[in-house]
């Protein structure tokens, strides 16, 4: 195990989408069409289905759901 491994092996970033989206009352659907990104795109990110995520994509995402505070998006758990 390398060094980064050893150090995120007990944490994880979490996407909160699916609880945005809730407690928005929005729909994936939604969000694809306020967003214009890929219907997949979402739908991985809500069901906490990726390896990497792109910054770009959470940038658009925090913009449509109008987050300012990182925190309501993201969260590092252990796990």
């Amino acid at each position: 195990m390398d060094k980064i491994e050893k150090l995120t092996a007990d944490r994880a970033v979490r996407v909160r989408l699916k609880t945005l989206l809730e407690a928005r009352g929005m729909t994936q659907t939604d969000l694809v069409e306020l967003t214009g990104l890929r219907h997949a795109t979402i739908s991985n990110l809500a069901r906490e289905r990726y390896d990497r995520v792109q910054l770009e994509h959470l940038a658009i995402i925090a913009t449509a759901l109008d987050v300012t505070d990182i925190n309501d998006l993201l969260t590092i758990e252990k796990r």
